[in-house]
């Protein structure tokens, strides 16, 4: 691409035109992003010399539409056309390629590159992943702006879960099960009233995340009421997810809330599916993915996070923040936290995932939650004095304190 050429296509990209200049940035980082020698040459490599490689393997690809330094340059121009777009200016879908690809900012005050080692800091605050995988299709929203100042304020993540004895009641029979109620709804009201009472009188948080299948739909609803009432609700609530009919269908729905609102709604995709008991619930479609202050973020129904089946599509996603609402066993917490561990070494995920252990499940050491940190993970321990228990974590601290 000569100089003219390249100047013409900035400008229509800073004008607004940037289905062009979107598709050759989106190939050339797809190229880099799925590059295998690429990635195994830069494994142990410092930030510039894996700019240099980089570089240098997209010189010897033949495919690539673009010369480096042109690529460079076209990440000023996307970035300023994103930098001035007053709604959704951090998402720009790329419908053009094979596969479709959402082109990801994940901040706005980056500035253009000037030279060969910018690239790999383009990288980090950047993203491209496909608006489909393995038939699961990849939703993109911006949170309100109005966000970020609350988020700035706070550092502390929690994680919660009960141990009052009520599980979710059995709507079905033998091994297949999905559930409209819980055992004793008012007692578990009354637990969650306690929860909301210790998170007013708590460290403001950034987030809270609560189990799979912990409070339907009426004692979430009081819930969040409580949580506004205590003058000092989390940003983002996940508060666990239950099994609801939506039409024909009979949905695990978790939701995200902040800001008033829901946020995000995701769809539980791969249910319960054991020889011993089977989550009778039509399967979701969709990922949903949240931009903000916090980065990406993805809140997956248990099975969905620790599943080998989207293991590739995590990947690619590459999310700062995971809320995961859980409910299993040992061989369950032990897939979530290989997943948490594997997004912390590929993305520096933050994963927070509350647990409710089955209704007479046998373990000897149940865990109820756990928040994987930088290279730490904590877990939520049972503790048989408290009705409800819960783990706080400042981001702020080390692993050392």
């Amino acid at each position: 691409m000569n100089g003219d050429a390249l100047s013409a296509l900035m400008r229509r990209a800073v004008d607004g035109e940037v289905g062009e200049a979107a598709g050759a940035l989106a190939e050339l980082y797809w190229a880099l992003a799925n590059d295998t020698p690429w990635r195994r040459a830069c494994a142990d490599r410092t930030a510039e010399d894996r700019s240099r490689t980089l570089l240098a393997v997209l010189r010897q690809r033949r495919d690539t539409p673009l010369e480096p330094q042109d690529g460079l340059a076209l990440l000023g121009a996307l970035d300023a056309f994103l930098g001035d777009q007053e709604e959704d200016g951090l998402v720009l879908a790329v419908d053009a390629l094979v596969p479709p690809l959402w082109v990801v900012s994940r901040s706005r005050g980056w500035r253009a590159p000037t030279s060969r080692d910018m690239v790999d800091r383009w990288c980090r605050l950047h993203n491209v992943f496909p608006k489909a995988s393995k038939g699961v299709q990849v939703q993109v929203s911006v949170a309100p702006a109005a966000m970020a100042q609350p988020w700035s304020g706070r550092r502390h993540w929690m994680v919660a879960a009960f141990t009052d004895g009520i599980g979710p009641r059995n709507d079905a029979s033998g091994a297949h099960f999905h559930t409209r109620a819980l055992d004793d709804p008012p007692a578990r009201a009354a637990s969650a009233d306690q929860l909301a009472r210790e998170i007013a009188g708590g460290h403001p948080l950034r987030a809270l995340v609560l189990p799979e299948l912990s409070l339907d739909p009426r004692t979430r609803d009081a819930f969040l009421d409580a949580l506004e009432d205590g003058g000092n609700p989390p940003v983002l609530t996940v508060p666990g997810s239950y099994h609801v009919m939506d039409g024909e269908h009979r949905y695990n729905v978790a939701q995200l809330w902040g800001d008033h609102m829901v946020l995000v709604t995701q769809r539980k995709i791969l249910p319960i599916d054991l020889e011993a008991v089977t989550e009778v619930i039509h399967s979701g479609e969709t990922v949903e993915v949240v931009m903000g202050p916090w980065g990406t973020l993805i809140a997956p129904i248990c099975r969905d996070f620790m599943d080998f089946a989207h293991r590739e599509l995590w990947t690619c996603v590459a999310p700062d923040v995971a809320l995961v609402p859980s409910m299993g066993v040992g061989s369950t917490m032990s897939g979530h936290a290989k997943q948490a561990d594997a997004l912390r070494c590929s993305a520096s995920t933050l994963t927070c995932m509350a647990n409710q252990p089955p209704s007479g499940a046998q373990w000897s050491e149940p865990r109820f939650g756990m928040i994987q940190m930088g290279t730490r993970q904590t877990w939520l321990e049972e503790d048989t004095s408290k009705r409800v228990l819960s783990l706080i974590l400042d981001d702020e601290q080390t692993e050392e304190s």
